[in-house]
């Protein structure tokens, strides 16, 4: 009886070990991440609205956002990334140009802004990260 009992406390414990959600065990090592904005082709002004994507990440939070300026002549990534606790940072990049990035302090907004022409939406990528030094 007693074996029975250690035996089934032991299937109990490991099972519960096996269900630990995958998402929660592999989110806590992620120091970054990217949106890739390739193929994306600009749109005309009367079609743009100009808002952020916000996405909680990493344990802060992530804004970005991609569009045209000048009149529709040239597009620009933008990425902010606000973590309360860890030196964070944040990049653009708009075509073949090195991309534009910030690092800052915990509590405060690493902001990153590129513009380029417009038709350079093959290169856009906008970043995020915990992993960059002041």
């Amino acid at each position: 009886m007693r074996n029975l009992l250690s035996k089934s406390l032991f299937s109990v414990a490991l099972a519960a070990t096996l269900f630990v959600p995958v998402s929660e065990a592999s989110a806590n090592g992620v120091t970054g991440g990217f949106v890739d904005l390739t193929d994306v082709k600009p749109l005309s002004n009367d079609e743009i609205t100009p808002f952020w994507i916000d996405e909680k990440v990493g344990g802060g939070t992530w804004k970005y956002r991609s569009g045209l300026t000048d009149w529709g002549m040239r597009k620009y990534a933008e990425s902010k990334y606000d973590h309360p606790s860890k030196t964070h940072g944040a990049s653009a990049k708009v075509g073949g140009r090195t991309a534009n990035s910030s690092c800052a302090a915990a509590g405060k907004t690493a902001h990153a802004k590129q513009v380029g022409n417009r038709f350079d939406y093959g290169q856009t990528r906008v970043t995020w990260n915990t992993s960059c030094r002041l």
